[in-house]
């Protein structure tokens, strides 16, 4: 970059005209900086997202291969001693055994806090839209901003559970129950988040809880 020059410069005039005509290299220069700059923080993000997601995938995969390599069937026709690892089947889902058990038949999944179904332990579910329909055994966080948001419950089930998450104290979330009771009463009606708080509701071993 040609140095500007000090005034009194006995070649002042020829030496700022150099100095001009550089300028629009020093912007083509600039320009080609910043798009670098912009093009690095670009493939920096997706790299950290692509490793997010791998970290994810593998977390889950470590845990299906869990369950899986120590599936003992379904837990309706277990009896006796059953001692962890174990996984077992009950109510259309897996579930992991915490504790060691001197009678299996006496700990139900979804009720006894000895199992966890392995699908909880999956990543977050985002939910972006202002209606999402859940799915059994996930957990989801409500990142969606334009306005109310109705997430439409699944239909209830021994040991069925959704975990919902819900961003910047939001109050305005519906929650609409899939048929069935709820809470002893028919479900007739949306049940609506009026404050911000914790919540949580459970009939029939079908619970729904989060953080609003």
């Amino acid at each position: 970059m040609p140095e500007f020059p000090a005034l009194g410069d006995s070649s002042f005039n020829s030496k700022a005209y150099t100095w001009g005509t550089w300028l629009p290299t020093l912007v083509t220069w600039i320009t080609n900086v910043v798009a670098d700059a912009y093009q690095n923080a670009l493939s920096a993000f997706e790299s950290a997202t692509a490793s997010a997601a791998s970290a994810a995938a593998s977390e889950a995969s470590a845990v299906t291969s869990m369950a899986g390599s120590n599936f003992k069937g379904d837990w309706a026709g277990l009896t006796g001693v059953l001692n962890k690892p174990a996984s077992v089947a009950y109510a259309g889902r897996v579930w992991l055994l915490l504790d060691n058990l001197a009678d299996v038949t006496a700990a139900v999944p979804g009720v006894s806090a000895s199992w966890l179904a392995f699908d909880i332990l999956l990543p977050v579910i985002p939910v972006t839209t202002a209606y999402a329909e859940l799915v059994s055994g996930k957990e989801y966080s409500v990142l969606y901003t334009g306005g109310q948001v109705t997430l439409k419950m699944p239909p209830p089930g021994i040991g069925a559970a959704v975990v919902i998450g819900v961003a910047n104290k939001r109050s305005d979330l519906v929650l609409l129950h899939n048929g069935g009771l709820f809470m002893d009463e028919l479900a007739l009606d949306d049940y609506t988040l009026v404050d911000p708080g914790r919540y949580a509701a459970r009939h029939d071993g079908v619970s729904w809880r989060g953080l609003a």
